[in-house]
């Protein structure tokens, strides 16, 4: 992670809930969250922890941990910066044996896992990574949102699972004197499983936003031809999109069958890059609408 230019403080946080590690300890939102051995306990207090995180710091989650999304879900900091970001990773908790599978964060309904803005005009905020994770649904609201002049995001090694959208990186508020140009740009996705979600695996876009190296399967089966494994779209001309070194497969598969493109790219683009993915279905299992790359 230090590759990433974190070398700050980290803030401990360790949770134990449905499908925790056996040996799983958890924290303590008492504590100071400033040591493993004095981890806070819920995904809250992770999530104010970042609000309050100086540039190059950590949130980090136990590993074998299991969290359940909290009331509140806006995950911001103006202090974050795109050289030296703030990172939300796992740790290897004290009473870690060595087996443990990513922190496990679960939303239990609508909402967000993750979300990137703040309402009214936008305010920029820049230099965030989030690292490792396992973001688990139940069929509904978003894994991760960016909204509102978000910049510099990496997204890696992530599990977005059972969402209705799995990364959705919308537009912005009209900005409001100097402070922001209400666009999100260098939103990235790398080396992350997005399934089964019944929406978009992907959705939207912005200048240098990315998905590269990851794996799409049964995502968009809530509806035929509209809805799609990842959907590269903006509400501007949107310069250097890339969709590289992706698997996609089983895009808005209904009744066994594949009925909506797997690649779509709408609007406005310039440089938009989209190289060495593979497309594939079962054989027989493409329907009318399953095409593999469309754009227009």
């Amino acid at each position: 992670y230090g590759a990433l230019g974190a070398t700050g403080a980290v803030h401990y946080v360790c949770d134990c809930g449905a499908g925790a590690d056996p040996d799983c300890v958890a924290g303590d939102d008492a504590n100071d969250g400033a040591d493993p051995s004095r981890a806070q306990r819920t995904y809250e207090a992770g999530r104010v922890a970042f609000g309050a995180l100086a540039a190059g710091e950590t949130v980090a989650f136990c590993r074998g941990g299991a969290f359940t999304v909290g009331a509140q879900n806006r995950w911001v900091n103006e202090l974050c910066r795109a050289g030296n970001p703030c990172l939300v990773r796992p740790y290897d908790a004290p009473w870690s044996s060595g087996d443990e599978a990513r922190p496990v964060i679960s939303l239990d309904g609508d909402g967000r896992v993750f979300s990137f803005e703040e309402s009214g005009d936008p305010d920029h905020e820049e230099g965030y990574a989030f690292l490792d994770l396992d973001l688990q649904g139940s069929g509904q609201g978003w894994a991760i949102f960016a909204f509102n002049d978000i910049d510099d995001v990496t997204m890696c090694g992530l599990v977005i699972n059972n969402f209705q959208i799995g990364v959705d990186v919308a537009g912005s508020n009209p900005p409001v004197g100097g402070t922001s140009d209400g666009r999100n740009s260098r939103i990235v996705l790398r080396n992350s499983r997005v399934t089964n979600n019944d929406g978009m695996g992907w959705l939207g876009g912005g200048d240098g936003c990315a998905v590269e190296g990851s794996q799409f399967d049964n995502n968009g089966f809530a509806e035929a031809v509209f809805l799609h494994n990842i959907y590269f779209s903006s509400d501007y001309v949107a310069v250097g999109m890339r969709a590289v070194g992706n698997d996609l497969y089983r895009s808005a598969v209904i009744d066994g069958t594949c009925q909506g493109t797997s690649l779509v790219v709408h609007g406005e683009h310039d440089g938009l890059l989209i190289e060495g993915n593979t497309v594939h279905e079962d054989i027989g299992g493409a329907g009318q609408g399953c095409w593999g790359i469309a754009m227009d």
